[in-house]
């Protein structure tokens, strides 16, 4: 069987429109649950005991970081989150706060180490598995409470990315918080200062006894310098500890050189820019010497006056002119002067840089007899010298550095610096902190406040959906047919295997399901004069059972000894033959376009007198309303004593108005607690404007458990565990 394609009709959504509408209805909820709300939160501030906090604000020096011991050589550093944060720790920890704990002597105060319990507590001291054990009263067990209580007390944080911790301490009383937050906070400072003092005292005591060792030491290595002396006759000169005459003689020597040596240097680049130019042709005017010369500018001066009146005769008179011919001979003459002049400055150049690196190679020469001379003299004795003084040069330098670091321990120690000072000192709180009216009445408003929207929502949302039978009798004028029960998969399976509904109805016919059908069939025989033959199944959106009821209806009749036969006409979204598992097969869309006989369309069912017609197909557009299907339902009721229909949703194709034209009577199923009452109620507008013989509504997938605290007994059913029906 090739069924005709299903129409893409999706369940209907959420109506967000009408469940805001509902929850319109429940408006004195919105109004009184908040006040009750905040009623109540103003109630429960009583059962708080109030909490005074008050803080200091202490401020880190962030150019001096190195908060313990005296290490000056960090002092350049910035504070950085790192530090920040183990300022917190150590202000939070243990070992801080047990000095608080000695100082302020809190082991002997009864209300801070044993504060009155909330009256919660008390309640739950009468439960014994909540009642708290006795305290002991020992010395050490009343400190170690205290302890614990100021650890929850104080609390200190970073102030932003600033370089101010804040330190918050809470009693319940504001004289006390404000004395424990100056507590904490001088406690910090002062362990500071003993912690710089202490790592000062112990630095400058290791400190002394290490420069009595390095004085020691630096005293034998001088004394070892001036018997390498004597012994070799190394005599020092006014120049320096370490200078001898030699040395000083080398040290001059040496000194001329270099000076000779950049003399050279300098003389040799304006040489070779000389010759450069020379070489080129270039322009004289480049060398510095050239452009510097008094008597170059003048004659360069006279050129140009010259070459200015010879451009003027020149433009008068011809060439024979004599005042222009005098001219000339004038500019040719200033022309050769600056020349010879020029070449003058430039061989001074060349003759300067010659005697130049005449004098240095001289230098050279004495400075390598003298060398030689003094290598050849003392030279062990020399070596030996020069190494000492090398160890005598360390030694001092060692031990000046260590003793400029005792001078600075010991200024540390006089000024006991610290790296933080209090900005802003703890003050008496005015109110408390908690618990606070304004926060408990705010909490409990917006309880009560979405508490209602809860109640409103679900009140609404249940309105909006075919929960209740009586709705549907006193809005919609029908009556119920059956409350069809929901089938678990629990319910469906059978030696751990799952049924379909089919055989569920078949292996166990005296669950409540089946007594159900029963129910439905007995509803259909009382509610018309004549009971009907033809039976029209049908709902008002897809998914809501009504092919299984249709289904089962018909196995539930032919069970009961009648003649049935079980019509699928839902063709777009044909259903019937998965059911009863018939496979590809002739239906009744083949029928009614005359491509296959009645007989060829009717499968029986068992041994049931039960004949089932699947779809079929493909089908035609208006196949529904043709004759051909009046005279095949004709001929099914002359034949069979029932005639079940299974038609397609109302709401869905126009097909169940004209299917609804051709049966004795329309039952209409919805699901319960899924349909909305709007769909429901325009299906049943539909049917009834078709002038369809609508007989009631099936409520289908109920949960009777529910459904009898909503409606009573009235509907209600009595059944076991495994669904088999007691009594009604």
């Amino acid at each position: 069987m090739t069924t005709a394609p299903a129409t893409s009709i999706e369940r209907p959504g959420i109506d967000f429109m009408a469940l805001i509408g509902g929850m319109l209805r429940f408006w004195p909820l919105l109004i009184i649950l908040p006040l009750i709300g905040a009623a109540l939160g103003f109630e429960a501030k009583k059962l708080f005991k109030p909490t005074y906090t008050s803080s200091v604000a202490i401020l880190l020096d962030p150019k001096r970081p190195g908060s313990y011991g005296a290490e000056g050589q960090f002092a350049n550093l910035y504070v950085d989150a790192a530090k920040v944060n183990s300022v917190v720790a150590i202000i939070q920890s243990a070992g801080l706060l047990s000095r608080v704990v000695q100082d302020e002597k809190l082991a002997d105060d009864p209300a801070f180490i044993d504060p009155p319990a909330p009256a919660l507590r008390g309640w739950l001291d009468f439960i014994p598995y909540f009642r708290r054990a006795p305290e002991l009263d020992t010395r050490e067990a009343r400190e170690l409470r205290a302890l614990a209580r100021l650890s929850e007390s104080v609390s200190a944080a970073r102030d932003g990315i600033t370089y101010v911790i804040k330190v918050q301490a809470s009693a319940r009383d504001p004289a006390t918080a404000r004395r424990l937050a100056d507590a904490v906070a001088s406690a910090y400072l002062n362990d500071q200062v003993e912690t710089k003092f202490e790592a000062a005292r112990r630095d400058r005591a290791w400190l002394t006894d290490r420069l009595n060792e390095l004085r020691a030491r630096l005293i034998s290595s001088e004394q070892e310098v001036e018997a390498i002396r004597r012994q070799y006759g190394l005599v020092e000169t006014n120049q320096g500890p370490n200078a001898t005459t030699d040395r000083q003689n080398l040290a001059d020597l040496n000194a001329q050189l270099n000076r000779a040596e950049d003399e050279v240097s300098a003389r040799k680049a304006k040489f070779e820019l000389v010759e450069r130019i020379r070489r080129t042709h270039g322009d004289t005017g480049a060398i510095p010497e050239v452009g510097a010369s008094m008597t170059i500018r003048s004659l360069r001066l006279s050129l140009v006056e010259t070459s200015r009146k010879l451009a003027e005769l020149s433009a008068r008179y011809t060439v024979n002119y004599s005042e222009r011919e005098s001219a000339e001979r004038d500019r040719r003459t200033l022309e050769s002067q600056i020349k010879e002049e020029t070449t003058r400055i430039m061989e001074s150049i060349r003759n300067d840089y010659e005697s130049s690196v005449a004098h240095r190679n001289q230098l050279k020469v004495l400075l390598a007899g003298l060398v030689e001379k003094t290598s050849d003299t003392n030279g062990e004795g020399r070596v030996r010298l020069r190494e000492a003084q090398r160890i005598v040069d360390a030694n001092r330098a060692f031990y000046d550095g260590q003793l400029a670091r005792l001078r600075e321990i010991e200024q540390q120690e006089s000024r006991r610096d610290v790296e933080a000072r209090i900005i802003s000192p703890a003050t008496t709180p005015g109110g408390a902190k908690f618990p606070r009216t304004s926060m408990f009445v705010a909490g409990g408003l917006c309880f009560g406040l979405f508490t209602g929207l809860g109640v409103s929502f679900l009140g609404a949302w249940r309105s909006n959906k075919t929960t209740t039978a009586s709705w549907i009798e006193e809005t919609l004028s029908l009556p119920i047919l059956a409350l069809v029960p929901l089938l678990t998969a629990s319910r469906l399976g059978r030696n751990h295997r799952r049924m379909s509904i089919i055989q569920y109805l078949s292996f166990k016919p005296l669950t409540f399901f089946a007594e159900s059908l029963r129910t439905l069939r007995a509803s259909l025989r009382h509610a018309l004069p004549t009971p009907p033959r033809v039976i029209h199944v049908t709902s008002a959106v897809p998914g809501e059972g009504k092919s299984t009821i249709a289904a089962t209806l018909a196995i539930s009749a032919a069970a009961s000894g009648l003649r049935t036969a079980l019509v699928d006409l839902d063709v777009r979204n044909s259903s019937v033959g998965n059911l009863f598992e018939l496979g590809p097969s002739i239906g009744v869309a083949d029928v009614v376009q005359g491509n296959a006989l009645v007989g060829s369309a009717m499968h029986p069912y068992r041994k049931l007198p039960l004949t089932v017609m699947a779809g079929g197909g493909p089908s035609l557009p208006d196949m529904i309303a043709s004759p051909r299907l009046g005279q095949l339902i004709e001929e099914l009721s002359s034949q069979f004593q029932l005639v079940v229909l299974d038609g397609p949703p109302v709401l869905a194709v126009a097909d169940a108005v004209l299917i609804a034209g051709l049966a004795d009577a329309t039952v209409l199923v919805t699901e319960w607690r899924t349909t909305p009452r709007s769909l429901v109620s325009q299906a049943v507008k539909t049917l009834r404007s078709a002038r369809g013989n609508l007989v009631g509504v099936v409520m289908n997938k109920v949960d009777h458990s529910k459904i009898r605290r909503t409606e009573g007994s009235s509907y209600g059913a009595y059944y076991n565990s495994k669904g088999d029906y007691v009594a009604g």
